[in-house]
């Protein structure tokens, strides 16, 4: 029995130690690690920030292209008939969607159905315009109702997909 208390005399404050530094070393080790998170985390904004300004500036670029006016300007060749104005005006604005696709990763999910939707609309616009003339009419006549009629109602599609941007970036910064 005495050896059992000798042993425990040497025992206890052994453990007692041992547990004051293995908590001391765990409470180390956790704000540590929590150092090298928020560490870790500056570095991936100092990468991300560039990607997401540049997703917001294609973004604003994709909205400014599709917009009637300077889409006409890029489109509309002498000699186009109103069926070829119609098919370059589409084929136009689904490659430059195409080509921003992958720029949806970047913005909310609410500013992307608002960009969406402003392409769509856009299509909607020069798909009724186009249907009021023959496909055989003259190209200019096509462009000039487009823009006259875009001149009367304009999109506001494009304009609030444009507003939300602006917003968007402005919270981030």
């Amino acid at each position: 029995m005495e050896t059992f208390l000798e042993i425990l005399k040497y025992t206890i404050p052994s453990i007692i130690v041992f547990l004051i530094v293995f908590f001391l070393f765990r409470s180390y080790f956790i704000q540590d690690q929590k150092k090298m998170l928020i560490g870790l985390k500056g570095e991936n904004k100092k990468i991300t920030i560039p990607l997401l300004l540049q997703a917001y500036e294609r973004m604003t670029l994709f909205l400014e292209r599709i917009s009637m006016n300077n889409l006409l300007i890029r489109v509309n060749r002498p000699g186009m008939t109103a069926h070829q104005l119609h098919a370059a005006l589409l084929q136009s604005i689904n490659e430059e969607f195409a080509h921003n696709l992958s720029q949806q990763l970047y913005t909310t999910d609410k500013t992307w159905e608002m960009i969406r939707k402003a392409k769509e609309e856009t299509i909607l616009f020069i798909n009724s315009t186009a249907a009021e003339f023959t496909p055989d009419k003259n190209a200019g006549e096509m462009a000039a109702r487009l823009l006259t009629k875009w001149a009367e109602n304009g999109n506001n599609a494009i304009q609030k997909a444009m507003g939300q941007l602006k917003k968007e970036v402005r919270d981030y910064f």
